[in-house]
């Protein structure tokens, strides 16, 4: 993916990977979206489409919050 990757201001698509949380820790999706309407130009107005991609990590934990 870095190999075919450009910085987030030449995107015509922002993909955020958001891991799935254990159960007990915060959900990042929102903090995650929250920090890339901040940073990232353009999603905030929304001229810069964006794909969450909710992704499972066994190797983060085995307990997930469902």
């Amino acid at each position: 993916m870095r190999h075919i990757s450009v910085p987030a201001d030449q995107a015509d698509l922002i993909v955020l990977p958001v891991y799935q949380h254990c159960t007990g820790a915060d959900f990042m999706l929102h903090d995650v979206m929250a920090f890339a309407r901040e940073t990232i130009p353009g999603v905030k107005s929304g001229e810069k489409p964006v794909s969450v991609v909710m992704t499972h990590d066994w190797g983060i934990c085995i307990a997930f919050a469902w």
